[in-house]
């Protein structure tokens, strides 16, 4: 998982390409494997992802999340809320 500071957004996979804050293009992002590179892009490796969501009853209020960026990391620790009764699942 990384997280895009761009777009500040979760995303599971990396774009094929990127532009990075000193405008260099790189193509075929998705197949780097230097975890300096994509943090140069703005894409930061999840290194931590709390607290995990209790159950499908919740969904994740965004506008909560904290995000910490510790080059090339991020932390995410992200805030719940029940949207089904539990008896109704």
């Amino acid at each position: 998982m990384f997280y895009d500071r761009k777009n500040n957004i979760i995303i599971s996979k990396l774009p094929k390409n990127s532009i990075g804050s000193d405008g260099q293009f790189y193509i075929n992002f998705d197949s780097a494997d230097n975890i300096n590179l994509w943090a140069d892009h703005g894409y930061f490796s999840i290194r931590t992802d709390s607290p995990a969501k209790p159950s499908d009853a919740y969904e994740e209020e965004i506008l909560k999340r904290q995000v910490t960026i510790d080059y090339p990391y991020a932390d995410v620790i992200r805030v719940w809320k029940q949207v089904i009764d539990s008896t109704e699942i």
